[in-house]
């Protein structure tokens, strides 16, 4: 489990809120590299420079995410695909998800950190979660551009 987030800040980054208050961790600079060196218990979502922390889940959203990829690996041979779970993804240069579900063609070899455009992201969604900002952010036309 990683709890320090104390790397330096880029030159002309701010380290104050708007009010004068020290920016909390999740709201500092995370450079990239030090991103994908570190592992963090439980994985986060890197935009832009921060970590942002993922839904932890719940018994429900655990058990849709079984059912899903069981259902995709039963699949697997037949469709030509790998699935995979909370594996990240990069986006963009400073942008890596961790979609909920990702399925990927079978023609590449999967790697650890998936760079090439997935054939298709899950991520489970239920009324008590407030997620919908972090899927709305990620909306793009062309995400892997």
């Amino acid at each position: 489990m990683v709890t320090e987030f104390n790397s330096p800040p880029p030159k002309g980054y701010p380290t104050l809120s708007p009010k004068g208050y020290p920016l909390s961790p999740s709201k500092r600079f995370i450079p990239v590299e030090k991103y994908l060196r570190t592992m963090y218990h439980p994985d986060r979502d890197y935009v832009d420079g921060h970590l942002e922390i993922r839904n932890m889940g719940t018994w429900e959203h655990g058990d849709w995410q079984s059912a899903l990829v069981a259902y995709l690996r039963a699949h697997a041979r037949e469709w030509g695909i790998y699935s995979v779970v909370e594996c990240r993804l990069q986006v963009r240069p400073d942008n890596f998800r961790i979609p909920d579900i990702m399925v990927v063609s079978r023609e590449n070899t999967p790697e650890p950190i998936i760079r090439d455009a997935p054939l298709l992201c899950i991520e489970i969604l239920f009324q008590k979660i407030q997620s919908s900002a972090r899927c709305t952010r990620s909306r793009t036309t062309s995400p892997w551009e």
